[in-house]
């Protein structure tokens, strides 16, 4: 524990106490999950009680306890079964029950990372319960949905809203936005957010579908410079990937057979490693026959709005977009 000094030193000691760390155990049944959790924050708010702090500290500090322990509870869904090895796993109806319960609407609460995460927690567990089809537009409508029929503090759906469709865009683009930028419209009326939110779509617009893909020109593993204009009159699909990233792994075979199935198409695969050896000692292992490069410039994840790994892109023969999100590999979509 770090050394403090001053007039919060207690509570400085304390908020960085080992003993507050928590990591819950997946792998236990639901009903003893739920216990240990209850039996958890019992443990941490009788310690708490003990160390004299004010009764606002305490009051305070219990809530940010509670959503610290509660805060696990909207994964237990999906990391159970991996965890226990019980694929058909499905919570009860007193698993969501607990969830509702435990992570409730509290304006005050807003600006607390542990709240924030467990609410949105919440929405998407919630928003997921019956879902066969979990494509990002029908999900995130799904969340819509549920907070729109769930939350009634417009401070709270605010937050809700900016941050569901937000990270929709982040993820999709704005391709679809209108079938819930109505929602965003209403909901949301902070400029601040609006403000951030109108950048981001902005960015996302120059990917559209229709529009002049972002040119790059990048070493290939060979030394050799190519450029996306190079390939003018060609259909490429760009695979962004790196050697660290389990995903884009396991797509990569899907990758390479793609190619051997549609020889007219080029297919490119961009590497975001930063550590270049790493790269090429797995291009060398591998012997891959695609056109490889390395890439980790900012213009590059600008350009294409890269905030993950793999990301798969398609562009036409004169350049323009046809899906800045495009289907893996694997999925039966990119066939068709």
């Amino acid at each position: 524990i770090p050394a403090f000094t001053g007039e919060g030193a207690k509570k400085n000691e304390y908020l960085n106490s080992p003993a507050l760390r928590f990591s819950p155990d997946y792998k236990l049944e639901e009903a003893e999950f739920l216990a240990s959790l209850d039996e958890q924050i019992k443990k941490l708010n009788e310690n708490l009680d003990t160390l004299g702090f004010d009764p606002q500290f305490n009051q305070l500090e219990k809530k940010r306890l509670a959503y610290m322990v509660y805060g696990p509870l909207p994964i237990y869904p999906l990391y159970h079964p991996y965890y226990a090895q019980a694929p058909d796993f499905k919570p009860t109806d007193a698993f969501y029950n607990k969830l509702v319960s435990a992570i409730t609407e509290d304006e005050a609460l807003i600006g607390m990372n542990w709240y924030q995460e467990a609410l949105i927690g919440r929405v998407q567990a919630m928003a997921a319960k019956d879902l066969e089809d979990r494509d990002n537009l029908t999900f995130t409508k799904k969340q819509l949905d549920y907070v729109e029929q769930n939350f009634k503090n417009p401070a709270v759906v605010e937050y809700l809203v900016d941050q569901i469709v937000t990270a929709y865009v982040k993820d999709s683009g704005v391709d679809h936005l209108a079938e819930v930028a109505p929602v965003y419209s209403a909901k949301v009326t902070d400029p601040a957010k609006k403000a951030k939110f109108d950048e981001l779509c902005a960015k996302w617009a120059r990917i559209a579908v229709g529009q002049p893909s972002p040119s790059f020109k990048y070493l290939d593993i060979n030394g050799k410079e190519v450029s996306l204009a190079d390939l003018a009159g060609k259909y490429v699909y760009i695979d962004t990937w790196a050697t660290w990233c389990g995903p884009c792994i396991q797509e990569s075979p899907a990758f390479t057979a793609l190619s051997e199935k549609y020889p007219d198409i080029e297919f490119l695969q961009i590497s975001r490693d930063e550590q270049k050896e790493a790269w090429e000692s797995y291009i060398a292992h591998k012997n891959s026959p695609l056109t490889q490069y390395n890439s980790v410039d900012m213009e590059l994840a600008e350009g294409w709005q890269l905030f993950y790994i793999p990301r798969f892109i398609l562009v036409d023969k004169e350049q323009k977009i046809i899906d800045a999100y495009a289907p893996r590999p694997s999925s039966t979509e990119i066939i068709t």
